[in-house]
């Protein structure tokens, strides 16, 4: 069952973590896969002007998909500030959300 919470605000700390958990579930498996294809010379890695292949690629994506989902997080987080900042002013902001019903459903 779904239900609505009215509150003034929302703090753009919280929005954070969800923003990066997005932004890394959708980047990070599109490295990784470019990482194996690196060693085809299919997609190029390169750090520092050094070009990454094979196992260095491969163990170099998850920061490779750590700094890209953060730097977008840090973009997109900071537009959401104040957007929902200037939005709260006129408005009330209200959130759907299922509440937790029992323990099953953690």
């Amino acid at each position: 069952m779904k239900e609505v919470l009215l509150t003034k605000r929302i703090k753009a700390r919280s929005l954070m973590k969800y923003v990066f958990i997005g932004y890394f579930a959708i980047f990070y498996p599109f490295i990784q896969l470019a990482a194996f294809f690196s060693e085809s010379d299919a997609v190029s890695f390169t750090w520092n002007e050094e070009p990454l292949y094979g196992w260095e690629a491969i163990l170099s994506a998850p920061l490779f998909g750590i700094m890209m989902a953060g730097m977008l997080t840090l973009m997109t987080w900071a537009a959401l500030g104040v957007g929902i900042r200037l939005y709260a002013k006129f408005s009330i902001v209200s959130i759907s959300y299922f509440p937790v019903t029992n323990n099953d459903d953690l």
